[in-house]
């Protein structure tokens, strides 16, 4: 399975969830082009943009206001 990691600041998002401010978003785009993501990019050229981290186990390792690039 592919994978790719953002790089950004976290930010809250409800109560058990956070949102990454993505920096590496153009790498993100070309990712899910490159990788057949159907997922509408309605967002692709407007970055930058979010990315709504909720699993548990994640949202753990997501201290608010960290950034990185």
């Amino acid at each position: 399975m592919a994978q790719f990691t953002v790089h950004g600041k976290v930010e809250q998002f409800g109560p058990d969830q956070r949102n990454i401010r993505v920096h590496n978003w153009e790498e993100l785009k070309w990712f899910w082009t490159t990788q057949d993501i159907d997922t509408r990019l309605d967002w692709a050229d407007k970055g930058p943009f979010l990315v709504t981290v909720s699993a548990k186990k994640f949202v753990e390792q997501c201290r608010l206001g960290d950034s990185h690039r």
